[in-house]
């Protein structure tokens, strides 16, 4: 193996690199699970190849891309990114060379070589092998080559060998008994196996070893298997039931094990399987169209196959839209109206199956839509979705006055339900072309939720001409919590106002009283005009709880360039504090205020000052290996120097 690229890399490799290739929690992982990388072996292309145990054994790979820079492979399902198995290799690689270890070429035959070439989509041409390296042997032989043994041993044999390795082992003793019954058995016996295989999984009690880090997981593999061979020998409605228990229990299993995704994902593959055998079962093609709108109804962690996938796949006709439509809407009408405080999976449950209705109506060609969401409207509240429809229909009028009557309905007890009935007057009056009219409802929303976002959604509304007069009115209202659309006979001098009355003008019932300047608003607003000499004033003001965390590092992150003293300021208080929680979790945050002011000081050209300061850190953590590791990310030094 050509070892000094690979050596160039990984000795001058820091923690900053990797988690930018990976981010800090897969480098986290990856820490975690350095003790479940085995088989490390090299590929006729010099990269690092090993089994690294997950959910199950997965063939992983590290190698270096056309810039020499990190690059990897593994047959997990993760796709968002290197994932915690190829960090887990590289650091185990970097404990190889560090150790001078001899790390062996993988045989011709190794099964992970062929698992990289297909995730590669490759076939191994030529031989890139040096037949004149050592030979350390091989403890274990290749599919093919079991195969070609196998079939030169007599039948005795082989039956010797099966039984004496099922007598030594019971998970062998399991395994081969399942698969004689699924090939030799009829589809009832085969339902039995996947059934007592389902409930093993449902059944996995292991949760204190999974949870403390010594590995355990359900294993789902024989699950599949079991599936694909039911599928196969023609027993695919036998698959529907036992797929049906895995999916009532799914949500279970998500929650109590779902760390990375890995299960969602292998119950996903599950029902993959499960609706491949739904669509060669005999059930009729209307009961199909309803076993599955049940399970997408079911699906709150969204593991399911792709939902217009599958139902273009199922081929259903208007007639089975239209007897879906039938039995969902009687069940629409047993079920009983949500209480008027009900819970979120009450009022859920209720809005999939009308959306589920409306789909099946349309689906098959029915009118009515509207005149059903009107009806549904005193139930559920469910003003968005009726005048959506109305919009859609093109009925404006209709639309507003929904709308309206929505907002009335709902601002007391569901104000999120009334503010987007306003988004939606917006939408309306802009299609009425009344643009003071979209100006004067988004002034209503900032007056109910005054933040810089309906700040800046007033200033976007307004006519250019009229926004100095605006702006100085949402300004005051900020200031004394007076709104300038309303009169006040308290007031002598009120401020100007041109806008007209908004369609409605209440805001939402406040649980406590604002105390007015509202500061954090102005300052954010000063920032967004880079009045940072007021903005940094205003906050200096404030003291004690008046003057929020979070509200100092928003300013230090917008200031920085031009008032770096401050921004650092922040920045090292925020650091210090984290640091003092004396925890991995803390450091790595600490790390991230700590970037910032390296950053700022070296922009300012103080790059003394930081080097001082990093220094008093080494001093006074000397004794927190991992904060000093936090220390040496941010200088930049190797991992395996530190």
């Amino acid at each position: 193996m050509k070892i000094g690229k690979w050596e160039n890399v990984l000795r001058t490799l820091t923690w900053g690199e990797l988690e930018e290739w990976a981010g800090d929690k897969i480098v986290s992982r990856g820490r975690s699970y350095k003790k479940h990388v085995s088989d490390v072996a090299v590929t006729p292309e010099d990269e690092f190849i090993a089994w690294v145990q997950g959910t199950r054994k997965y063939a992983t790979w590290i190698e270096l891309d056309s810039k020499g820079g990190l690059d990897c492979g593994c047959t997990c399902p993760y796709e968002r990114g290197p994932c915690k198995h190829a960090m887990a290799l590289v650091l185990v690689c970097m404990d190889l060379i560090e150790e001078k270890a001899k790390i062996p070429k993988a045989a011709k035959d190794d099964e992970r070589l062929r698992l990289y070439y297909r995730y590669y989509g490759e076939d191994p041409e030529g031989d890139d092998w040096d037949d004149d390296d050592d030979d350390d042997g091989d403890d274990w032989i290749s599919l093919s080559d079991l195969g070609a043994s196998l079939k030169k041993m007599k039948k005795q044999e082989i039956v010797d060998m099966l039984l004496d390795m099922a007598a030594n082992s019971e998970d062998f003793h399991i395994t081969i008994s399942d698969r004689i019954l699924l090939q030799t058995r009829g589809p009832k016996a085969a339902a039995s196996v996947l059934r007592r295989q389902i409930d093993d999984i449902i059944a996995f009690d292991d949760y204190d070893a999974y949870w403390s880090g010594n590995y355990s997981e359900p294993d789902f593999t024989e699950v599949q298997a079991s599936m694909k061979a039911m599928i196969k020998n023609g027993q695919a409605g036998q698959v529907l039931s036992p797929g049906l228990v895995l999916w009532e229990n799914s949500d279970n299993l998500i929650e109590s094990l779902d760390q990375d995704g890995e299960i969602g994902m292998e119950i996903g593959w599950c029902m993959d399987l499960v609706f491949e055998a739904l669509f060669l079962s005999s059930m009729k093609s209307q009961d199909r169209l309803l076993w599955l709108i049940e399970r997408f109804m079911e699906d709150q962690y969204d593991v399911l196959p792709d939902e217009e996938e599958s139902l273009c796949k199922g081929g259903f006709s208007p007639q089975d839209w239209a007897h879906a439509a039938d039995l969902l809407r009687d069940r629409l009408s047993s079920m009983p109206a949500p209480a008027k405080n009900g819970s979120y999976f009450q009022n859920h449950e209720r809005s999939e199956l009308l959306s589920w209705l409306i789909r099946a109506m349309e689906e098959s060609g029915r009118e009515g839509v509207i005149e059903l969401l009107m009806a549904e409207v005193p139930r559920t509240g469910d003003y968005e979705r009726l005048v959506r429809a109305l919009l859609e229909a093109g009925d404006l009028e209709q639309a507003k006055q929904w709308a309206i009557k929505g907002f009335e309905g709902s601002i007391e007890d569901a104000p999120r339900t009334a503010w987007a009935m306003v988004e939606m007057m917006q939408t309306i009056a802009a299609r009425l072309g009344d643009k003071k009219q979209v100006a004067a409802l988004a002034a209503l929303a900032f007056f109910d939720s005054p933040r810089l976002g309906n700040f800046l959604n007033v200033e976007k509304a307004v006519a250019k001409e009229q926004w100095p007069e605006t702006r100085l009115g949402l300004m005051s209202f900020l200031e004394s919590g007076r709104r300038p659309d309303l009169p006040d006979t308290k007031v002598k001098a009120m401020v100007a106002w041109s806008l007209p009355a908004p369609w409605v003008s209440r805001l939402s019932p406040k649980r406590w009283k604002e105390s007015y300047p509202l500061h954090a608003v102005l300052i954010k607003i000063a920032v967004h005009e880079k009045r940072h000499d007021d903005a940094i004033a205003r906050y200096l003001k404030l003291t004690g709880s008046a003057r929020p965390w979070g509200l100092g590092m928003e300013l230090a992150n917008a200031v920085w360039k031009t008032h770096p003293d401050f921004s650092i300021n922040q920045w090292k208080a925020a650091a210090e504090h984290q640091i003092s929680q004396v925890k991995v979790s803390a450091y790595k945050s600490a790390g991230e205020y700590l970037r910032k002011v390296k950053k700022a000081y070296e922009s300012a050209g103080e790059t003394a000052e930081w080097k001082a300061y990093a220094k008093t850190l080494r001093d006074v953590n000397r004794r927190r290996p991992r904060m000093i590791e936090v220390l040496n990310s941010l200088e930049k030094k190797p991992i395996m120097k530190s």
